[in-house]
């Protein structure tokens, strides 16, 4: 298999979406600026493309990196259309009365090429667009959660390339249940797992609720979040 060699952009400013920091106590709340690495991460090591807009200033600023591509990259459906709950790391830790690794957040996929970000509590966290090739996976994100830190309309790509040995920071894989994961990090990663009886032009995420640990001392500073984690049991 080819490789494909991506360069990174730090994104220091990207601080809204869906990876937390997992050492917070049972009683701090997980913020947004903690959920970025997952969606949008900002990694001077990490192997990613990630392009920056803004569509909220009379001046879009733009960032731009430079790309290796692999020739001849088909087009291939790694995942389809469906609706997909987010686990954020791969242990829950131990000493929480809930499961950490999920916040309540799902990929929407009305196709295999364009989707949604939904939290059972905040609605739409952002839209994208997919590009899925045969050795890639690229999403290109639109902000649009009211409640991040990050500007509503702000616009950011990631790629995710195949795993190979000389990639140890973003890229993608499967699991053994075959749910495709998406890493920022040797410890950071969105995997998706499959909702089998959700249908994503229906699906309404606040149905999940009850399955959720929330905060109750509303209200909430900019960029945190309602959930802790996922009710054990």
């Amino acid at each position: 298999m080819k490789k494909i060699l991506i360069s990174a952009l730090a994104l220091t400013m990207l601080c809204g979406c869906t990876s937390k920091d997992n050492s917070s106590n049972k009683s701090a709340e997980p913020t947004a600026a903690e959920a970025i690495t997952t969606t949008a991460p900002a990694s001077a090591e990490a192997t990613t493309t990630v392009t920056a807009t803004t569509t909220v200033t009379t001046t879009a600023s733009t960032t731009e990196a430079t790309t290796t591509s692999t020739d001849n990259d088909e087009d291939h459906v790694w995942v389809d259309t469906g609706v997909y709950e987010i686990q954020l790391k791969a242990e829950k830790t131990p000493d929480k009365p809930y499961d950490d690794r999920f916040l309540g957040e799902f990929y929407v996929f009305f196709s295999p090429y364009n989707g949604e970000i939904i939290s059972a509590f905040d609605g739409v966290i952002s839209v994208f667009t997919c590009e899925q090739k045969e050795h890639s996976i690229t999403f290109h994100y639109t902000s649009v959660w009211k409640n991040s830190s990050l500007p509503v309309g702000y616009e950011y790509d990631v790629v995710y390339p195949d795993k190979s040995d000389d990639i140890n920071y973003r890229y993608f894989d499967f699991d053994e249940n075959g749910d495709l994961t998406l890493w920022s990090s040797p410890s950071t990663m969105e995997k998706l797992i499959k909702l089998p009886d959700a249908d994503p032009h229906s699906f309404n995420a606040e149905d999940y609720k009850d399955n959720y640990v929330t905060e109750s001392m509303p209200p909430r500073a900019v960029g945190s979040y309602a959930c802790w984690g996922k009710k054990l049991g």
